[in-house]
């Protein structure tokens, strides 16, 4: 069982990566949901850059610390994103999300109304 500091520390790493992976214009894997394939190339260009900006991390966003999620407003229209954890072979979520050798991060863009 790991102790509290170690969970705190484990926690920071992954929003550390989390950051680095989000902020990365290139080498990411990225999905985006109908919604967001339909917008303008600016308006695409401009959520893709909000979210590689994106620090307004509150624990009501963001209740585990680990940066893998947020929600925004471009104008009246409300986008969200999320990271999701997976294994080399994207079977399953990975074993340790902490571990760069065994997770593969992907990021999905969507509007706000296309999340359930």
């Amino acid at each position: 069982m790991m102790t509290e500091e170690e969970n705190a520390e484990r926690l920071r790493t992954l929003a550390k990566l989390n950051d680095e992976f989000r902020a990365t214009p290139t080498g990411r894997r990225l999905v985006m949901t109908a919604g967001i394939a339909c917008l303008d190339r600016n308006t695409r260009l401009r959520v893709i850059e909000t979210v590689q900006n994106f620090s307004s991390f509150t624990p009501e966003n963001d209740p585990m610390g680990e940066h893998n999620l947020g929600f925004f407003r471009l104008g009246d229209q409300g986008f969200f994103w999320r990271i999701d954890y997976y294994d080399p072979t994207y079977r399953r979520h990975s074993d340790d999300l902490s571990d760069q050798s065994l997770t593969i991060r992907v990021m999905t863009l969507m509007l706000a109304e296309e999340y359930c």
